[in-house]
């Protein structure tokens, strides 16, 4: 039986309203693959414009 060790990294941001702190966060669970592919696929599904309707 094999064991994957995971090395956990914790940061904090601090800002104003609108100094991209989310951004920063989302950029770097993307470029780390943090998100998995169909995750990202529904952010951006849900994310799309114009919105369709719900009903």
């Amino acid at each position: 039986m094999s064991t994957i060790a995971i090395d956990t990294l914790r940061f904090a941001t601090a800002g104003s309203v609108d100094d991209g702190k989310s951004t920063l966060v989302g950029r770097l669970l993307h470029d780390s693959k943090s998100v998995l592919t169909d995750r990202l696929e529904a952010v951006e599904r849900a994310s799309a414009w114009p919105r369709p309707s719900r009903r």
